[in-house]
């Protein structure tokens, strides 16, 4: 496994964390679609979130959530749907989110940001 893998793995754990932290509930993890992946799929209160994560070890090139693209975010959009038509909905409304994460390795530290409703 590649280390840039690696590192989206660990920040998909970190990011899964954090979620748990602030109350949300980890339906799913690396949903995959033949539209692309969803990294996280979480609930809270009536609102079912798909997660975009990014993770970096340095903000020199940019910070982490700057890669989530409109184009990105068409593409988490067309995988949501199908999420939708296989996992019927109920009462809940949809949210996408970005949780943008700078690793600090030598320090064993994690920076976390949590972007909320990214389509606005």
């Amino acid at each position: 496994m590649s280390e840039h893998i690696k590192l989206g793995k660990i920040g998909e754990q970190i990011a899964a964390h954090f979620l748990v932290n602030k109350g949300y509930e980890i339906l799913v993890q690396n949903y995959w679609t033949r539209l692309g992946e969803i990294d996280i799929v979480a609930k809270i209160d009536d609102k079912l979130v798909f997660v975009e994560v990014k993770t970096k070890t340095s903000t020199m090139h940019g910070e982490p959530h700057q890669a989530v693209t409109p184009e990105k975010i068409q593409k988490m959009m067309a995988a949501c749907r199908l999420y939708c038509q296989e996992f019927p909905l109920g009462d809940n409304f949809i949210r996408l989110d970005a949780i943008s994460i700078v690793c600090d390795r030598d320090a064993g530290d994690a920076y976390v940001q949590h972007f909320e409703n990214i389509t606005q």
